[in-house]
Order: structure tokens, then C-alpha cells, then sequence
């Protein structure tokens, strides 16, 4: 009995000295019974994450290692091979991930009560738009979040970005414009839009949702880079269906590696006319102001030679998802072909819409869990071989530039065309350090903290 005392005055004493071991043993036990709760309504995959969660704060968390499927031995936990499940009901999981999510934030609560000042970056990582923290951390407010004082004047910029694009995305009105001749496909209806004529062969509808589209995202890329945009400069744009689009480039174009390559890509530019193929309806806004910004980045930066005319993907696509996320709240999630060019990456579970809302709290969450392709490796990538979360890595990546340094961001279109030598993901580097100051390892982390602090 007296050596049963000492054990429990030393644990009594340990735990005095280091407050966080208790509080941690607390919500251990907490999250372990929401784990159990969902394990016997079926959420198998959500319960073993919140059971696993458990066992970081608590080693030695019983009802956990239980229900993982460990086995007390003199020796200690043995290694558990349960067979985990999916979860029977989205909702039900959506449900018990909030309930952890409270108590994470009541455990944070209960660290700044403490005053336990050395653990409160390390809490900040998991949490990280908990106001408590960041007012004990001395962040500033800026809107409806705090930023940390290397970030508040982006934060700053980036709401003021944000409330003039969505200005930009007001409907423009079109004006009456002659009929239009268009290649192989006969005479068209035409509208003006300023300077612009726009025709094509879809229906009216969508002629007009097309023009009103590409327009915004030409007037949001000149608003982030100024005059020097280029796309959609002919002054004859036309939208046209798959069919029509092969007809017109081969009447337009002479035969040779050029044609191919207007046929591969689905944008023409020949002479006085730029021609785009359309593609599904539902998907239009997001597709056209898509390829805006994609086609406005590859006509700057990307090298006139054939082996380099892919370079620089994550700055093309990075424009295109910001074009139309920025200016419509939405973004593509899949390529156009077949479906082995899907870009849902195998290996996570995919957001359940286009929304910006949901895409980036899907890129929250994986910045989170550690997921994420880092940055240096986005930009080593060709445009097809970027998944979606790549993709909206690049995106996330640009709308920080843009929030970090405006002016910067101006200059480096030229910059990146500048590098000549070694891969692009060290051109990209180097262009960054020459717009920036800062190369991959100086921005990434403050990128990190802009998408899940500040986005």
C-alpha cells in the first residue's frame, strides 16, 4: 500500500508540474466517447479517426486503444489490425467531426485559461482560426478573422481584392453588332461587347453568358497585371460546339503543326479571330473564365520553342481557377476528355461540389493533414499532370501572391519567361526570389497560413 501512495504522489506531482498532460488526459477521455458513439452508429472510418486523435493526447487512453482493437500486456499496447469500414452516412460523420471539433477548441480554451503561452503555436497549427488564440497570440482582427503580423497587411489587401473582383463579375451589357461571317460554319448573329465582337454557334443564351464571362475574367486579369493581357485581344471571339470548332480551324488554317496544335487545344487564334470550343453548359462559366486565365499566362510566359510550351502549369492553371473562382464562385474539377484525365486525385476523397466554399475547405483540410504537394513539386508540374488538389494549390498560391505583393506579382510573368536554364521548378524559384524576394522555402509556410488563416 505504501508503494501504491508513492506511485500516486509522484503522478500527482508530474501532473502539477506539466498542467498540460491532466487537461490532455481530460479530452482525451472526452473525444474517446464521441468516437465510440460513432463506432456504434456506423461511422466506422470517422470513428478510428477521432479514436486515433484520442490516442496523441492520451497514450494510454483505455476506451480507445479498445476499440482500435489494442491489448494491454505487461509489455504494454499490442499492435491493433482492426477492419475499419467507410462511414454508412456523410451527415452523420459531418456531425461527429463537429462534436471533435468542439472539444478541440475547448481544449485550446482550456490552455489559454492556463496560461500555458508555449503551446499555443503548436495548438494554433491544428486550430487555426481560433479566436482565442490568436488574441492571446496578440494577432490582429481584420474583417471577420485575426492575422499574424507578417500577414495583416495581406489580409488587408486581399479583402479589398475580393470586394473589387466581385465587382468585375457584374454582367456587362452587349450592344447590337452585324451578323459575323465565321469559317466553315456560315453566318452568324453578333454582339458587341465593347471593343469586341462575339458570335458563335451556340445558342443565343450562351453566346451571351460566354461574352459576359470571358469579359469579366479579361478584366480581372488586367486588373491584377494591368495592360500587358493579351488574350482576347482579336477583336472577333466565337464560341463554338465541338463540331463546328474542328470545321473552323481547318477552313481558317492552313494544314501544318500550328492547325494541330489549335485543333489539340481548343483555342484558335488566327488572324483577326480568336475561336474557343465550347463545352458542357453546366459548366460554362467556370470553363470559360477558366481558359481565360490560362491562355492569358501562356501567351507571357511560356517559351516560344516546342519542348517548353508546357512550362509554367501551376501559374497558368493557378490563373484560370482564379479567374473563375475570384469572379464566379466556382472552379472545374474535371479536364475535358476522357475519364482517365480527371482531376479528382485517386487517392483522396473528393469535395462534393464546385463551389469555392467547399473546394477550399477540401485544400484546408488537406494542408492540414499534411497531404498537399509541396509547392517546389506543383511547379515542377506539366498542366495534365496536375490533379485537383494540385490545381487548387497553384490557385491558392497565385490569390497569395497577389494578397502578399501586388507589384510583385506585376513583374513576374516577365520574370519567369526570363529563365532559361535547369527545371521549371527552379526557373519558378528564381523568378520568385527576383519578383519577391523570397523563393519556395521563405513563401511556402506563409502561404500555409494564408489559405487556412486568412482564404
Amino acid at each position: 500500500m505504501r508503494a501504491l501512495g508513492v506511485l500516486l504522489l509522484l503522478a500527482a506531482t508530474a501532473a502539477a508540474a506539466d498542467p498540460s498532460t491532466a487537461i490532455d488526459k481530460a479530452f482525451a477521455s472526452r473525444i474517446a466517447a464521441i468516437g465510440e458513439r460513432a463506432l456504434k452508429e456506423e461511422q466506422e472510418a470517422t470513428a478510428r479517426r477521432i479514436l486515433e486523435r484520442a490516442i496523441e493526447l492520451d497514450p494510454d487512453q483505455p476506451i480507445a486503444r479498445a476499440r482500435l482493437g489494442y491489448k494491454r500486456t505487461f509489455r504494454g499496447w499490442t499492435a491493433a489490425a482492426p477492419a475499419f469500414g467507410a462511414d454508412r452516412s456523410g451527415g452523420a460523420a459531418a456531425r461527429f467531426l463537429l462534436e471533435l471539433r468542439e472539444e478541440e477548441d475547448r481544449r485550446a480554451q482550456t490552455y489559454v485559461r492556463a496560461g500555458l503561452a508555449d503551446h499555443y503555436p503548436v495548438l494554433l497549427a491544428r486550430l487555426p482560426r481560433n479566436e482565442e488564440l490568436h488574441k492571446a497570440l496578440g494577432h490582429e482582427k481584420v474583417g471577420s478573422r485575426y492575422a499574424r503580423p507578417e500577414l495583416a497587411a495581406a489580409a488587408k489587401r486581399y479583402d479589398a481584392q475580393r470586394a473589387r473582383w466581385r465587382e468585375l463579375a457584374a454582367p456587362v451589357s452587349l450592344g447590337e453588332h452585324a451578323p459575323v461571317q465565321i469559317p466553315g460554319c456560315g453566318e452568324r448573329p453578333g454582339h458587341r461587347v465593347e471593343e469586341r465582337c462575339v458570335s458563335g454557334t451556340l445558342p443565343p443564351e450562351e453566346i451571351v453568358r460566354a461574352a459576359r464571362t470571358t469579359h469579366a475574367a479579361h478584366a480581372f486579369l488586367r486588373e491584377l497585371f494591368g495592360e500587358s493581357v493579351r488574350t482576347w485581344d482579336r477583336p472577333l471571339v466565337v464560341f463554338l460546339a465541338p463540331a463546328n470548332y474542328s470545321v473552323c480551324v481547318r477552313a481558317a488554317c492552313a494544314p501544318g503543326p500550328e492547325r494541330d496544335r489549335w485543333l489539340r487545344c481548343g483555342l484558335m487564334q488566327e488572324g483577326e479571330m480568336a475561336a474557343f470550343m465550347a463545352g458542357d453548359s453546366e459548366y460554362a462559366i467556370d470553363t470559360y473564365a477558366h481558359a481565360v486565365g490560362i491562355y492569358s499566362a501562356a501567351i507571357w510566359c511560356v517559351p516560344e520553342n516546342d519542348e517548353d510550351r508546357r512550362s509554367y502549369a501551376w501559374f497558368r492553371e493557378g490563373l484560370g481557377y482564379s479567374a473563375a473562382l475570384a469572379l464566379f464562385g466556382t472552379g472545374i474539377t474535371w479536364y475535358r476528355g476522357d475519364e482517365s484525365s480527371t482531376k479528382i486525385p485517386p487517392t483522396v476523397p473528393p469535395p462534393h461540389g464546385r463551389s469555392r466554399a467547399e473546394l477550399l475547405g477540401w485544400l484546408q483540410s488537406q494542408v492540414l493533414d499534411g497531404t498537399i504537394e509541396p509547392l517546389r513539386g506543383v511547379c515542377g508540374r506539366t498542366l495534365n499532370s496536375l490533379d485537383l488538389l494540385m490545381s487548387l494549390e497553384a490557385w491558392s498560391f497565385v490569390e497569395f501572391l497577389a494578397a502578399y505583393d501586388p507589384e510583385a506579382l506585376r513583374d513576374l510573368p516577365a520574370a519567369l519567361l526570363a529563365q532559361e536554364e535547369g527545371s521549371f521548378a527552379d526557373r519558378s524559384n528564381r523568378a520568385l526570389e527576383a519578383c519577391f524576394g523570397k523563393g519556395f522555402a521563405e513563401l511556402e509556410p506563409l502561404w500555409r497560413t494564408f489559405v487556412l488563416e486568412i482564404m
